[in-house]
């Protein structure tokens, strides 16, 4: 690679560490730092405005980056940091260690550009803001000594991202000119504990961070926590309410010593070390900043006249402040106001040097004739204990042209409290703080939003919404055009990545091969293997460099460890694996293999080495007691077991019972006696593996169902329902394309598992994620949304469930577009908080595991909440009546799949060893599944329940799914079950069972039940509501999940 240039550009938008800033400067390279939240359209707008030569960047961006290389024109080098090499990409790390340390420092000017920031884009487009060697090396030594205060001895520690420019200020120059140690977390996710229990174990003694961070961390209990070293706090990037300034005093007896400045300026207003700190004051002018109040003729205001925040730039600039605003001489000449620098923003200077910020210029609040300045007002509202977070903005009035409009966030505890009586409340406690003019007159409560640099993004919703009304207003009109212009930069997303769009995909994909039996031109195959069909024809579609470079298979383990495949690795591994299958274990075609895994890279290798093999796969799941692997082991005849070291022992208690069972094999980094090692087997083993001939009807997999309503049954599945199905279905279930990338958080032993994190992705050529997740955590799966390119996130209803109860507003999904659920219903309770939260529909399927995915809301859909959509293609769904009569729309009946008189492909072959339960499921001309549910006219399908959990009360027909999406609305309600239950009178009535949240533990339990009642009565209808409560700490449920109703009702009914 040839070396750049003195003075080339150079991008990196991820976490780098400041040597980077300090490597590019004694080159002489202009270096331009990017938050690592940046989408590729970010990265795409940053590479062709700065027209940078080399980027770098880590792993999770670097697709990204690959994404949008065709149209950066100037870029030549991309290197990455990482443990493993990219294809493409120079290894940062790498180079490190091999080159020399013999470099020389350039000779640089003063007024030679350093950094390149782009600007937040809160405003407007980004901006280019350039910063010489003298604004930053130089100025540092003077205005940032002022506020940090630092000395050799100190250990400095700022949370801010390595893209702002708080970071260079506090990570980078402020410390190390005062010779100082700059300490860093990693942290992956802002959490106030972690923050709380660094400041605890680390001798850091100055601690920098946004008002976000402390405003987190005084709603914590930090009498747990002793900062025994920590003497100074520094915050800047927004004003700092003064009540969070108050409580941090009280709860660490520590000040907060608010700085200001801008990505232009840097510092240039701070409450120093020795000061008086007057809460709510930006503090004074910092050297050898001049600053003012000035009006819109660049005049100074007298003290306590509100004006523009200036910094005198004439007739000497100072040589802290940026150059230019790159490319861009018109922006740069209107920042300029007679003699002055304006920064955008409005306050007011106090007879002692003291500034106050009101607001930004275009934020000032005019009501009949009044000035108001929203940051006082939400200073005041977020004293408040209802107010969790909140902001103010102009609201039309027709008499006084504008009011003020507070949008809030409530604190948890007064969620469920009285709208009316709480806005009046509010509004009462804002004119006693600051003034009955400033009050707000419109108060709304929704969901936050926030833009990709943390800064609060609600105030666009908010305009958009407040001007639906003036659209006849020339000045509205413009006004509505240029926050219409800001909502697309707040809400940037990549491009879409249309399959047929992708220039150097072939149209010959592996989908495509089969488009004339899709059409009916042609007839399905006799013969057909998932491994030889699709699998090695998109490693070959991948070897002749027409596949994107996404892998095919992404794992990690959370605590660092990563595997990647692409399809030829997975060909060339998963033939060594199926070796080890037929060669030292003796497996033939059709035998049986019980697989129990948890989410490791093996499950997927032996899945597709089964396939080659032709061996028949009972994946089971990690949660199986002794009795349950008895069971299967005992019922399918297997001759071979593979699991793990947490398993091993309860396979081995039972093994003596089990006459069929051959070979065990563990995967395991150590070895157990009467165990073969299939880790070590594998990786010893030829890759050399003809892939067997299968019939399309041939056994593939059997599923053991869940067993709520009996013993667990096996269910079978062929080469066809399982492989052949995704290519004769239409894309519209996941509608994957080869570019993207899915994460099934589905457990090993469930049918979803394969149907979501094998043949439907892989078939599309897409990359499958994985996390170990050895225990389902919200903090872990959004970390995970936001740390890596996941596009679908496939989960059970649960997890979406334990999801909406978080704060989302510090996640920043980096690419997620698409939500499913499935499993069992998800209460639109959920779907709307989801929804709410985060701007994603979540989009529900249906199915069983005879059947994979027989319902679902496609794609551009109408979502009809509470509805699992419409029947998916292949399948003729209908409700029907017990002698099999089609019922009309919105007649509840039994959900049915046409199965006569042409079965169709993706439904099972048998219950295996069971015909009595095979013939049983048939009624007339259709598979019967088991669930009661309606049509509606449109075709939309709504679950009511399984046919047994219907409650027949005093005549009335009620499903315990209604009634448990009621009571789920309830805040006091973390998870029910709802059954029937003995009554004298009704013959049965409608029972709950509650599990409650953490917050309503300790309330009146005769109390709750008359609320939860009433709850149910108003939300359905009043003879549905439970007669019946029971409180109980937890639901029983199958080892998949699922809960056991008819344990409970059998419970009720004397059975047990």
């Amino acid at each position: 690679m040839p070396s750049p240039s003195p003075s080339s550009n150079h991008c990196s938008p991820a976490n780098s560490p400041p040597v980077s800033i300090l490597s590019m400067s004694s080159y002489g390279i202009v270096f331009i730092p990017g938050t690592s939240q940046l989408t590729a359209k970010d990265i795409l707008y940053r590479l062709q405005a700065s027209k940078a030569k080399c980027i770098i960047t880590n792993d999770t961006l670097a697709p990204a980056v690959e994404s949008v290389m065709p149209d950066c024109q100037f870029l030549k080098s991309k290197l990455i940091v990482a443990k493993g090499s990219r294809d493409g990409w120079l290894n940062l790390k790498e180079l490190f260690v091999v080159t020399s340390a013999d470099h020389k420092c350039v000779k640089t000017r003063s007024q030679d550009p350093m950094l390149i920031y782009f600007t937040s884009g809160s405003t407007g487009s980004p901006k280019m803001v350039v910063q010489s060697h003298s604004s930053y090396g130089i100025g540092f030594a003077t205005s940032g000594r002022y506020w940090m205060n630092l000395t050799s001895s100190d250990i400095m520690w700022n949370t801010s991202d390595t893209g702002w420019v708080k970071s260079a200020w506090s990570s980078v120059f402020a410390p190390w000119i005062c010779g100082s140690c700059v300490f860093v977390h990693n942290m992956p996710q802002f959490k106030p504990a972690v923050i709380a229990e660094t400041l605890s174990r680390y001798p850091i003694t100055a601690f920098c961070s946004v008002p976000t961070a402390y405003r987190m961390l005084v709603q914590h209990d930090l009498s747990s926590y002793k900062f025994t070293s920590l003497k100074h706090c520094v915050s800047g990037g927004e004003p700092l309410n003064p009540e969070v300034m108050a409580k941090w005093k009280i709860q660490t007896g520590l000040d907060i010593y608010e700085g200001y400045g801008q990505t232009e300026t840097v510092t240039i207003c701070a409450n120093m070390k020795g000061m008086e700190i007057k809460p709510g004051s930006l503090g004074k002018a910092v050297p050898p900043y001049d600053v003012q109040i000035i009006d819109d003729h660049g005049a100074i205001l007298p003290a306590g006249e509100e004006g523009n925040i200036a910094v005198r730039v004439q007739p000497m600039r100072p040589f802290c402040l940026f150059s230019e605003y790159l490319d861009n001489p018109e922006k740069t000449a209107a920042s300029v106001r007679g003699n002055f620098y304006v920064t955008g923003d409005r306050g007011i200077m106090d007879e002692e040097g003291y500034v106050w910020f009101v607001g930004r210029a275009d934020d000032i609040i005019s009501s009949s004739g009044y000035r108001i300045g929203p940051f006082e007002v939400e200073s005041a509202l977020i004293q408040h204990p209802a107010v969790s977070e909140s902001a103010v903005v102009s609201s039309p009035d027709p008499i006084r042209g504008e009011v003020v409009k507070a949008f809030v966030v409530l604190a948890p505890a007064f969620v469920s409290h009285c709208p009316e009586k709480l806005t009046h409340e509010l509004q009462q406690h804002v004119k006693k703080v600051t003034a009955p003019y400033k009050y707000p007159r419109k108060v709304s409560t929704p969901q936050k939003y926030r833009s990709s640099n943390g800064f609060i993004a609600t105030i666009l919703q908010i305009f958009l919404y407040s001007l639906q009304h003036l659209r006849t207003s020339s000045s509205a009109m413009k006004l509505l055009f240029k926050l219409q212009t800001l909502k697309s930069l707040w809400t940037l997303k990549p491009p879409n990545r249309t399959f047929h769009g992708h220039p150097r995909l072939l149209a010959s994909d592996v989908y495509s091969q089969y488009e004339s039996i899709r059409r009916g031109e042609q007839e399905i195959p006799k013969y057909f293997n998932f491994a030889s069909d699709v699998l090695d024809k998109w490693s070959d579609i991948e070897k002749a460099g027409k596949r994107p470079s996404n892998p095919a298979f992404w794992w990690i383990n959370g605590k660092g460890e990563e595997v990647k495949w692409s399809f030829e690795e997975l060909g060339f591994l998963s033939r060594k694996a199926a070796n080890v299958l037929t060669k030292v274990c003796g497996l033939q075609k059709g035998d049986r293999i019980v697989v129990i895994l948890p989410r490791v890279p093996e499950w997927w290798l032996v899945n597709v080495a089964c396939m080659r093999a032709g061996i028949v796969l009972i994946p089971g799941i990690s949660q199986l007691s002794a009795k349950d692997i008895l069971y299967r082991l005992q019922a399918s005849k297997a001759t071979c077991i593979i699991t793990n070291d947490t398993l091993a022992p309860a396979v081995d208690s039972v093994a003596s019972e089990c006459q069929f069972l051959k070979t065990k094999l563990i995967v395991s980094k150590g070895s157990r006696e009467g165990w073969l090692n299939f880790t070590d087997l594998y990786k010893n083993q030829s890759a050399d593996h003809s892939c067997v001939k299968t019939r399309i009807q041939d056994s593939m997999s059997i599923f053991f169902t869940s067993g709520t309503t009996g013993s667990p049954k096996m269910t079978e599945h062929s080469q066809g329902s399982l492989g052949f199905r995704p290519l004769l279905s239409e894309r519209y279930w996941l509608d994957l394309t080869p570019s993207d990338t899915i994460w099934s958080t589905a457990d090993t032993g469930w049918i979803l598992a394969s149907l979501a994190s094998v043949f439907e992705p892989w078939v599309f050529g897409s990359c499958i994620f994985i996390h170990q997740l050895p225990q389902i955590e919200s903090a872990t799966i959004l970390n995970t949304l936001c740390r890596f390119p996941i596009d679908t996130l496939v989960g059970a209803p649960t997890l979406f469930r334990m999801l909406v109860q978080n704060d989302l507003s510090n996640y920043k999904f980096m690419n997620l577009k698409h939500c499913m659920s499935g499993g069992e219903p998800l209460n639109p309770e959920v779907m709307e908080q989801w929804k709410s939260k985060t701007g994603l529909d979540i989009h529900e399927v249906y199915g069983q595991t005879e059947t994979g995915v027989i319902c679902s809301v496609f794609k551009g859909m109408k979502i009809k909440p509470g509805s699992m959509g419409k029947a998916a293609p292949l399948y003729d769904v209908q409700i029907i009546d017990k002698n099999a009569n089609i019922l009309p729309p919105g007649q509840q009946g039994e959900i049915a799949v046409r199965s006569k008189p042409i079965r169709p492909l993706g439904l099972f072959s048998e219950y295996v060893d069971n015909p009595k339960k095979t013939a049983e499921s048939e009624r007339g001309d259709f598979y019967v599944t088991g669930d009661r549910g309606t049509m509606d006219e449109d075709g939309y399908f709504q679950f009511i329940g399984r046919d047994d959990d219907i409650i027949i009360s005093s005549g009335y027909r009620i499903g315990p799914f209604e009634v448990e999406s009621a009571l789920i609305e309830h805040p006091a309600v973390a998870e029910t079950a709802v059954v029937s239950s003995p009554d004298p009178l009704r013959g049965e009535v409608v029972k709950a069972f509650v599990v409650l949240s953490p917050t309503f533990s300790s309330s009146d339990l005769e109390s709750l039940t008359c609320d939860l009642q009433e709850h149910v009565k108003k939300t359905t209808a009043p003879y549905k509501y439970p007669r019946k409560v029971e409180f109980v700490q937890e639901l029983p449920k199958t080892v998949t999940g699922k809960i056991k109703r008819n344990e409970l009702r059998n419970k009720e009914w004397g059975q047990m």
